[in-house]
């Protein structure tokens, strides 16, 4: 939708599945990354984040969105689309000249007195929200895929079994048919011995 726009985008996709997907429908990818394993550490999300954080801060792009499958329940892991770092929020305009608070050791906002100043919180805040949003979404991803061939595993045993059930079934009407027929035949040459 973005480059439909005339937005030029990056993307850094995640998983072999992906990966694939991506290739095999022709689109462009810019960068891979197949080394995530099936129990996401948390040191992950810091190595999955730290490229796209390094981008966003050095003005490289001005949003990052994570595509992932967003583990609902049992029957819903819709893909979902979320932003997890956006220049200028939408928010109001922040000026220039912060207001320094009457005591003159805080940052004077609106109501609020911030100390240290709502700059410095945001740089020691931001990345690990940024990572704790990422290990969210490798988790639920995870659980997503984990049920998806949990699912595909306990399918194939119900087909599985249903099959086994029907050449039972066929096997056991041939092999009865075979004995009606040999008990017919001997029954039928008694008879003609009488």
């Amino acid at each position: 939708e973005l480059e439909a726009q005339g937005i030029e985008t990056v993307r850094h996709v995640a998983g072999k599945k992906g990966i694939a997907n991506l290739r095999f429908s022709g689109e462009r990818i810019d960068t891979t990354r197949i080394d995530l394993t099936d129990n996401p550490t948390f040191a992950e999300a810091q190595g999955l984040t730290q490229p796209l954080l390094e981008a966003f801060l050095s003005r490289d792009v001005d949003r990052v969105d994570l595509v992932y499958a967003d583990f609902q329940s049992v029957s819903r892991q819709p893909p979902s689309v979320a932003t997890l770092l956006l220049v200028g929020g939408g928010g109001e305009e922040e000026s220039e000249e912060p207001e320094t608070a009457a005591a003159g050791s805080g940052y004077l906002a609106g109501q609020y007195i911030f100390d240290p100043s709502p700059a410095a919180i945001l740089e020691e805040l931001g990345p690990m929200f940024v990572e704790n949003m990422a290990y969210g979404v490798l988790l639920s991803s995870v659980a997503s895929e984990q049920l998806a061939r949990r699912v595909a595993m306990k399918n194939a045993t119900d087909n599985a079994n249903e099959m086994q059930k029907n050449l039972t079934r066929a096997y056991n009407k041939a092999r009865q048919a075979q004995v009606t027929q040999e008990l017919a035949e001997i029954v039928g040459g008694a008879a003609a011995l009488e």
